[in-house]
C-alpha cells in the first residue's frame, strides 16, 4: 500500500454540505478518476479515506486533508490532475505528497473571519476584553447535551480591523482529538454581548499547525 496526503479546497456553494457527503464526494471522483485505491477489508469492504478535522457546514477550506492508501504506483500530479476533471465544482486538490504526518499530531487550525458589525460589533468587543471570564456552551455527548468552554484568551485574539464594507480577523484555535473551539462560539458570545446578530459572517479555515506552531503537513 501506498499512502499519500491531499490538500484541497473546499469552497463556493458546496461548501454547505455536509462532511458525510463530502466524503461520498470524494470516493465517487476517486472511482471515476481511475485511481487505484486500497479498500478496507471485512464483510463491507470499502475504500480508505481519512479526513483531517471536519469543516463546519458553511465554512470554506483552504487547505484541508484527505488521506487515502493506494494499490498501484501512480504519480500525484497525474492523480490530481485526473480529480480535477472528476470533482464537482468547489471542490479542488491543490497539492497530493506521501509522507505526511500522523493526524494526531495535528493541534490548532488558523481561520480568517469576515463580519460586518459597526460600532455594536467593537463596543461588544472591547466589554469582553474587560471582563475577567468569558464563557460559552458547546455540544457534547454528555447526558446535558452541552459543555461549557472558557474561550477568554481566544475572545481577547478576536481584534476585527477594518476590510472593505466590514471589518476581518485572522485567528489561530486549538484543533485537536483532545481540544476543538469553532469561531463560531466567540462570534456567538459578541452577538451576545451585542444583543443584536451581525448582518453577515464568512469564515475561512486557512491551515492547520502541530503543538509548537508549525505548518502541519
Amino acid at each position: 500500500m501506498k499512502p499519500l496526503r491531499l490538500r484541497f479546497r473546499k469552497s463556493g456553494s458546496i461548501r454547505y454540505i455536509s462532511h458525510l457527503d463530502l466524503s461520498r464526494a470524494f470516493s465517487r471522483a476517486l472511482v471515476r478518476a481511475g485511481v487505484g485505491l486500497w479498500y478496507t477489508e471485512g464483510f463491507n469492504p470499502h475504500p480508505f479515506l481519512v479526513f483531517g478535522p471536519p469543516l463546519s457546514v458553511g465554512y470554506i477550506g483552504e487547505r484541508e486533508i484527505l488521506d487515502i492508501r493506494l494499490v498501484s504506483d501512480e504519480e500525484p500530479e497525474d492523480i490530481r490532475y485526473r480529480l480535477s476533471r472528476a470533482l464537482p465544482r468547489g471542490l479542488e486538490v491543490t497539492e497530493i505528497y506521501t509522507g505526511g504526518r500522523p493526524l494526531k499530531e495535528l493541534a490548532r487550525a488558523t481561520y480568517s473571519v469576515y463580519m460586518e458589525g459597526g460600532p455594536a460589533l467593537f463596543g461588544a468587543l472591547a466589554r469582553l476584553w474587560e471582563q475577567d471570564r468569558v464563557t460559552a456552551f458547546k455540544k457534547s455527548k454528555s447526558r446535558a447535551g452541552f459543555t461549557e468552554v472558557d474561550i477568554t484568551r481566544h475572545i481577547r485574539a478576536l481584534r476585527p480591523s477594518p476590510s472593505e464594507d466590514g471589518y476581518r480577523a485572522e485567528l489561530c484555535l486549538p484543533c485537536s482529538q483532545s481540544e476543538n473551539v469553532n469561531p463560531a462560539l466567540l462570534l456567538a458570545a459578541v452577538e451576545k454581548e451585542a444583543g443584536t446578530p451581525f448582518d453577515y459572517r464568512l469564515i475561512t479555515r486557512t491551515d492547520f499547525l502541530d503543538a509548537e506552531g508549525e505548518p502541519f503537513w
